[in-house]
C-alpha cells in the first residue's frame, strides 16, 4: 500500500484476457453459488453487504490496476443457486459501490497499519463483566405472547 507501506495481497479466481491484454472494455465476472434468498436481486444486495463483495471488487481493482495499469471498466457477479432448480443471475455492481468499498477498505488498511505499528489489536472484549441478555426482537416476541409476568419484569428491572 502507497500510504501505509502495509504488503497487501490479492488472489484472483482468474484474470480475463480483456484485462491481461489491455483491453478498451475490462469485464471481470466473479461466481457465486448462493442459497435462493440471495438469489433475487433484493437478497443478493444484501448478501453484497453482509458478505463485503463491494470491498472484496475494490481490492481485486486496485491488485488488477497495480499490475496491469489499469481497472476493470465492469464487474459482473454470476449468481447461481446452489439448490434446484439451479437459476443462474447476472448482476453488476455499480461503481458508486465499488468506490464505497474502496473508502471502506482505506479505513480498515490505515487502521491495520496503525495496529501493525502499535502493536495494539482492538477487540470486543471488556474489563468488566456485561450484561448480554436476549435480543430486542426476541424479548418482544415473548412479551407480545404473554409468556412473561409483566409485573414481574417491572420489580426484575426496579429491583425489586
Amino acid at each position: 500500500d502507497k500510504e501505509t507501506g502495509v504488503w497487501l495481497r490479492v488472489r484472483p479466481d482468474w484474470t480475463p484476457y480483456s484485462v491481461i491484454n489491455g483491453a478498451d472494455v475490462m469485464v471481470v465476472s466473479d461466481l457465486k453459488f448462493m442459497a435462493q434468498t440471495h438469489c433475487r436481486p433484493h437478497g443478493f444486495s444484501k448478501a453484497i453487504h453482509d458478505f463485503g463483495y463491494h470491498q472484496s471488487v475494490a481490492f481485486y481493482e486496485d491488485g488488477i490496476e497495480a499490475i496491469y495499469g489499469r481497472r476493470p471498466t465492469n464487474w459482473l457477479f454470476i449468481v447461481v443457486e446452489k439448490d434446484a432448480p439451479y437459476t443462474v443471475s447476472v448482476y453488476e455492481l455499480p461503481r458508486e459501490d465499488i468506490e464505497r468499498g474502496r473508502f471502506q477498505n482505506r479505513i480498515a488498511i490505515n487502521r491495520f497499519a496503525e495496529c501493525l505499528h502499535r502493536g495494539i489489536w482492538p477487540d470486543y472484549t471488556s474489563e468488566q463483566i456485561e450484561q448480554v441478555g436476549l435480543p430486542f426482537w426476541a424479548r418482544k416476541a415473548i412479551d407480545e405472547h404473554g409468556s412473561v409476568n409483566q409485573a414481574a419484569l417491572v420489580n426484575s428491572a426496579s429491583g425489586v
